[in-house]
């Protein structure tokens, strides 16, 4: 048995039908790792199309801004969810997100943690 361990299987598209087949096929157990509460519930649909997938809820660092105000109706995904896919926390996000070393950035100035800020400092991180 193989283990996915954070699979976004809402966003396969066309191909997931296919995936859906490949994992049960090889029995990999996957954690499919939903972002925000529209795609928990995708994540629940499909889950439900295998017993090899695990539908799990979080909130992506890149949607964290989305439901900083909104917290309170989060809980009710919370408590369905067996595990906790995704975790957006600010403070941390503000950190490993920006290389230029400006603690004044806004959580994720990057899109992407493993890329430099570009906001014209020239650190490369």
């Amino acid at each position: 048995m193989l283990i996915d361990a954070h699979a976004h299987l809402d966003k396969y598209g066309e191909l997931l039908d296919r995936a859906l087949t490949q994992i049960e096929k090889q029995q990999i157990f996957t954690v499919a790792t939903a972002m925000d509460p529209p795609s928990y519930t995708e994540m629940q649909k499909i889950a439900a199309r295998s017993e090899w997938v695990l539908a799990t809820f979080g909130i992506h660092p890149r949607r964290a801004a989305d439901y900083a105000d909104r917290l309170p109706e989060l809980g009710r995904y919370l408590e369905t969810s067996p595990a906790i896919g995704e975790y957006a926390n600010s403070e941390i996000n503000r950190s490993a997100a920006c290389t230029c070393g400006d603690s004044t950035h806004r959580p994720g100035c990057n899109s992407d943690p493993f890329t430099p800020c570009n906001n014209g400092s020239g650190s490369s991180g």
